[in-house]
């Protein structure tokens, strides 16, 4: 019922699950594992591991893995407004599928969701395989306007990390971690198919963007599809062949700069903290806004919880992380 907390004891559980109870804007349903990633979702032979369709929900910190043999496409999906996806692990899903169906990581079928703070990892087939890089596949994959994607570590996907398409518009992609996928690190894009058919005052800001296969940030594909409004402010880029391509959006402070990891490896054994001398230190808006008068301020916590700014600071930090 709406304001009521399902607690998930820690174990194991195979199956592709649904929820379809919804809250209301002012008493969520919360889902929630009893300790962060104890409660394990592994996919069944079909279906996505976890397909809601209940209106303002909550999905708190389960681990979500795929299963080679399925022929399930995501790993979470929502099919129902003001959902909240924060602090999952979600891994391994479609390891090796790459066809015109597509999949993710994370899917948001509909408006005004937010993907906050989770660890999503090895989607799609990967390097060295016949169908890696796939254009397909991704990590978080926005589908309809009105959405937020912030403070998440995104890797290892086929596709690209982050990818809004289809009605995407008005979407937050903002303190990211984004590295290592196959084509390419953040897509800002619609189809045109259907209304809204112009990505449109999307904020692109505080970006860590480094090592993916073609493509840092990508403002795609057909130009009328994309406006005018659109900004990419304060990312930092680094190792990627095309830096950022943009069609109608603007960019300010885009430095092309080593971030500096702690520990950079790639995969889920690196530390995607920076070191002290990071130029993503104190580089990062609080807020910004676009010539179409929108205004946005942007969560002031990173992906471990920790309040941004620092103490005293007036900037965020640029990436998933704020530095100690």
């Amino acid at each position: 019922m709406p304001g009521d907390t399902v607690l998930v004891e820690a174990g194991t559980y195979y199956g592709s699950f649904q929820t379809r109870a919804s809250g209301r804007s002012s008493a969520y349903i919360t889902y929630q594992s009893e300790t962060p990633w104890g409660a394990v979702l592994v996919q069944g032979r079909s279906g996505s591991v976890w397909g809601n369709y209940g209106n303002y929900v909550v999905i708190n910190g389960f681990e979500i893995v795929g299963n080679p043999l399925s022929v399930g496409v995501n790993g979470i999906y929502t099919q129902a407004e003001f959902t909240v996806i924060t602090h999952n692990k979600v891994h391994g899903i479609l390891p090796n599928t790459c066809n015109g169906i597509g999949g993710s990581g994370i899917q948001l079928d509909s408006g005004h969701d937010e993907v906050i703070g989770n660890y999503v990892y090895q989607i799609g087939p990967q390097r060295g395989s016949p169908g890696y890089p796939c254009t397909y596949v991704h990590g978080i994959y926005f589908i309809k306007p009105y959405g937020l994607a912030a403070e998440n570590i995104v890797f290892q996907t086929s596709g690209y990390g982050i990818h809004e398409w289809h009605q995407a518009s008005d979407i937050e992609a903002v303190n990211n971690t984004v590295f290592n996928n196959g084509f390419g690190g953040i897509l800002v894009g619609n189809d045109g198919s259907q209304q809204p058919t112009q990505n449109n005052n999307s904020f692109t800001d505080n970006n860590i963007v480094y090592g993916n296969g073609k493509y840092g940030i990508h403002e795609c594909c057909t130009k009328k599809f994309t406006g005018t409004c659109n900004v990419f402010n304060n990312n930092l880029l680094y190792d990627n062949p095309s830096a950022i391509k943009l069609q109608t959006g603007t960019q300010n402070d885009a430095p092309i700069a080593n971030p500096l990891f702690a520990h950079y490896t790639g995969d889920a054994n690196g530390d995607y903290h920076v070191q002290s001398t990071s130029p993503a230190i104190g580089q990062g808006l609080m807020s910004d806004r676009n010539s179409c008068g929108i205004s946005v301020k942007f969560p002031a916590y990173d992906f471990s919880g920790n309040p941004r700014p620092k103490p005293r600071g007036t900037a965020f930090d640029i990436g998933a992380y704020e530095s100690e």
